[in-house]
């Protein structure tokens, strides 16, 4: 079974099916897991579900809890949730008024706002995985915009001159105006500093009654520690290999079952590093990657021009460029981490065709294992550079130059 249309996080969402049925939601939760295995999608369908006015009405007869553990589509609730999905209006934080407002003004509404902030850091994420926000006023999103390196604490408890008047922590300490619970996501939570933890620390410690907080990161290990131990953490795990390629094929972004199960293998059950993978420029990138980091060591400033040039080919966007090199540098982690675990035979044999014979004359020429990881080391220091928006020829020259006095 697939719950709501996710693929692979049936079992979570039976426990929360379950917990919903004895009434003992926690009220904060932390999502956890890789990139593009569905964590956003899950947390909007459960949102929706846990808004649905009739959700508490239905029978838990059914022999399956998640047949039940759904939104009903046709309350009110159900439709606000849709309203967006329909009309594409992308929001973050909604501004609607608190009084009676009907289904139509809310989109004329949305219209309006949506014109005022088009180029607001509030929505500029709109530009980011196409995230289609619902139009609901007992639910709350943020996220880091594309040009911030943080996630801004505007977001959180409002702009300097109103501060704790508006922001997420504001909106979700309201009276619930259709149901009765509020729904909370922050999305990036990779991205929160100090600041931005300390302000949410009552809120999540604390959520006010009926209402759910869910943070969503990649890692347990990036979060705070003051954020870890006031949520319930929910880890989900990468998608299955022949559910990938099925959900390409579906979707239409692979021609054959073929195409879509090689890169179901390279892409680690992230249907968002599958996407990109479909480009086949970027995947024959990868095999001039490679050969360069097997001759190690090589002239890196030849190649870091390389390198940049490609980088700038991704578009003028400043977004498409960090993107691209955002993707260049897993490959590049990704080719460490394989040569590490090359020297077993078995897992060397389970790595498509075209790549074991990089992988056997890198294995070949491999004397230090420690040197292996230094490098990996230097490419996790280069992914992050990124995130704190460096200057991306910087972050390319810094790198090569780094590996190659590593050998």
């Amino acid at each position: 079974m697939t719950w709501q249309g996710i693929i692979g996080q049936d079992d979570i969402a039976l426990q929360f099916a379950k917990a919903n049925e004895r009434r003992r939601l926690a009220g904060s939760f932390l999502f956890v897991g890789p990139q593009g295995i569905g964590k956003r999608s899950f947390a909007f369908a459960l949102a929706k579900t846990l808004l649905c006015q009739k959700q508490n009405k239905f029978s838990n007869n059914s022999p399956n809890l998640l047949d039940s553990f759904v939104p009903c589509n046709l309350c009110e609730s159900c439709r606000c949730f849709d309203i967006s999905s329909e009309s594409k209006i992308p929001l973050t934080i909604s501004s609607l008024k608190r009084s009676k407002i009907s289904l139509s003004s809310q989109k004329k509404a949305a219209k309006t706002e949506q014109a005022k902030k088009n180029n607001a850091a509030e929505t500029s994420f709109s530009d980011k995985n196409k995230v289609v926000v619902p139009l609901h006023p007992d639910f709350f999103y943020v996220c880091k915009p594309d040009d911030k390196s943080l996630l801004p604490l505007e977001l959180l408890i409002g702009e300097k001159e109103n501060r704790l008047q508006s922001g997420l922590c504001y909106n979700i300490s309201k009276t619930p105006y259709l149901g009765k619970r509020k729904i909370a996501i922050i999305d990036d939570a990779d991205y929160l500093n100090n600041e931005g933890a300390n302000a949410l620390l009552k809120t999540i410690e604390e959520p006010p009654f009926d209402s759910i907080i869910i943070l969503i990161g990649t890692s347990s290990a990036k979060q705070l520690p003051t954020i870890r131990s006031r949520c319930q953490t929910i880890r989900f795990h990468s998608l299955d290999e022949k559910n990938l390629a099925s959900l390409l094929l579906e979707k239409n972004y692979v021609s054959d079952w073929e195409q879509g199960l090689r890169l179901a293998q390279e892409s680690d059950g992230s249907i968002v590093r599958a996407i990109e993978l479909t480009d086949a420029t970027l995947d024959s990138f990868r095999l001039e990657l490679y050969q360069s980091l097997l001759r190690l060591p090589f002239n890196s400033v030849e190649f870091a021009i390389r390198l940049n040039e490609f980088v700038d080919s991704a578009g003028k966007e400043p977004i498409l460029r960090r993107n691209r090199l955002r993707m260049i540098l897993t490959m590049g982690l990704e080719f460490y981490r394989n040569l590490l675990y090359s020297f077993e035979e078995q897992f060397l044999n389970s790595l498509p065709d075209k790549l074991q014979p990089f992988y056997r004359q890198a294995r070949s020429k491999t004397t230090d294992i420690m040197t292996v990881v230094r490098m990996s080391d230097e490419t996790i220091k280069a992914l992050e550079q990124i995130d704190r928006n460096v200057n991306l020829p910087y972050i390319v020259d810094l790198w090569l130059n780094n590996l190659s006095h590593l050998n």
